[in-house]
């Protein structure tokens, strides 16, 4: 086994280009509105991305397909305004979507003064599908603000889209303000 952490794979994966990383790629637990759905974790989003509140152990998560093997090395968090910040997480990665691989420890985050927290992994994944479970939030005003978060992932691609791999259909996202869905 060899372990690559060079330079050239601390690229953006471009979270944040619509024509790079589609809609359809995004998805969730859950979404506290269509408004904050998972698309909006992209970083120059206004609302950021929302779970719904529930209560139990349910932890939200946010889930990606890059539909291509890729490499993620790090991760950028970012503070949505009038919201409570993430503020330890947990990976995941999986290379079908649906048997998943724990990336690392539950990990605490820091935000600099400029809202974002930034996390190397001690390992970088390899991998089609990744997954941030949110561990805990902010404290306070839980029964009155969301959660919020947006967020880069930095990489790199290590292999082409392929014609045949495609996104989802339809989006499994949980929307709580769906009136045709109740769950």
């Amino acid at each position: 086994m060899f372990v690559v952490n060079s330079q050239e794979c601390y690229n953006k994966l471009e979270l944040s280009n619509p024509k790079k990383i589609y809609k359809c790629q995004l998805s969730a637990s859950s979404a506290a509105k269509r408004e904050t759905g998972p698309y909006n974790i992209r970083k120059h989003s206004k609302k950021g991305w929302s779970p719904a509140l529930r209560l139990g152990p349910h932890k939200p998560y946010f889930q990606i397909d890059f539909l291509r093997n890729t490499r993620v090395s790090r991760l950028e968090f970012i503070k949505v305004a009038d919201t409570r910040s993430v503020t330890k997480y947990r990976l995941q990665y999986s290379h079908t979507g649906s048997d998943w691989l724990y990336a690392n420890e539950v990990t605490e985050l820091t935000y600099k003064k400029n809202g974002e927290a930034i996390d190397t992994l001690e390992k970088p994944i390899q991998t089609r599908f990744v997954r941030v479970i949110i561990e805990e939030a902010e404290k306070g005003e839980e029964d009155t603000k969301y959660i919020g978060l947006k967020m880069e992932m930095y990489g790199c691609f290590i292999g082409e889209k392929l014609p045949s791999v495609t996104c989802a259909k339809t989006d499994p996202t949980w929307y709580s303000d769906d009136k045709n869905k109740y769950g």
